[in-house]
């Protein structure tokens, strides 16, 4: 199942010589780490890596988030990363697109959020939109957050704006909080996530010649076809570490992708008025 969010960030060319992300950033925990993520030094319920299990299924690797409920330390569902890999000028870097595969490994509902923390006061902020991960979404789903403009942001503290916030990213939060918060709210959960990207999607200037792109099956083992009410004339694949794999002109609506070892790959299609990148997995 895919699940589409349009959220929002802020659409600027502004270039900075200190962004340290770039894209596509991907954290697939494939290296038996937990790749930066944590809770917090003071909680004691950090992310654990779990060697198999994910998207993928056996001998996949993905990250498992357990929070207390209560009270305290660990009573919060929220990872975070302040790596380098993770920060900085997301503006710059191009980043427009925010992806992950997850599913409840527990028993309540979780309302999933990103949350940063930027700007020369360390300004924070939420999205308004939330994913509602339900206790009986127990198989792996995925959602993509397209960010284009800063109405769906809300700021916690701090004077930045939402661009300077976006310009110098000190800090990145997924959380579960259904009202909204940079810290999360309390909860008995359990997250499983897998597959937290950044991309430099941007889709153009008219989004809803987009709605109806549809790829299928996924995952697939030789024939991806493509649907969409608009041409899509070129296409590019990459892998996750961000290689190119395949790129061409988009000559039949439907790619031949048997040649591609089985793992995760991110599919970009693009036309005169912008571009759409849709994850798929070949088996």
């Amino acid at each position: 199942m895919k699940n589409i969010i349009l959220l929002a960030a802020a659409v600027c060319v502004a270039f900075s010589a200190n962004a340290q992300i770039s894209t596509p950033q991907i954290s697939d925990f494939e290296d038996g780490t937990v790749q930066g993520w944590t809770n917090g030094a003071a909680s004691p319920n950090q992310p654990t890596n779990i060697p198999t299990g994910g998207p993928l299924g056996a001998d996949d690797n993905f990250l498992e988030e357990i929070s207390a409920g209560g009270s305290g330390a660990g009573s919060k569902l929220v990872i975070q990363n302040d790596d380098s890999d993770w920060t900085g000028d997301y503006l710059g870097a191009g980043v427009g697109l925010f992806s992950a595969d997850v599913k409840n490994g527990g028993t309540e509902d979780l309302f999933l959020r990103v949350a940063l923390q930027g700007g020369s006061d360390n300004t924070r902020m939420y999205t308004d939109n939330s994913f509602t991960l339900p206790a009986s979404q127990t198989t792996w789903t995925s959602f993509d957050l397209v960010v284009d403009n800063s109405a769906n942001w809300t700021i916690v503290s701090g004077a930045s704006t939402v661009e300077q916030v976006l310009q110098d990213v000190s800090q990145i939060r997924i959380l579960s909080s259904q009202s909204g918060g940079f810290n999360g709210d309390a909860v008995a959960g359990v997250l499983h996530i897998d597959n937290i990207t950044a991309d430099d999607i941007f889709i153009g200037f008219d989004d809803n010649i987009f709605n109806n792109l549809v790829t299928y099956p996924n995952p697939v083992s030789d024939i991806l076809n493509i649907e969409s009410t608009v041409r899509m004339d070129n296409y590019q694949i990459f892998n996750v570490a961000g290689q190119l794999v395949s790129v061409g002109e988009l000559e039949e609506q439907f790619l031949q992708v048997s040649n591609l070892s089985e793992g995760l790959y991110f599919l970009k299609l693009s036309n005169v008025s912008g571009s759409r990148t849709i994850k798929f997995v070949k088996r």
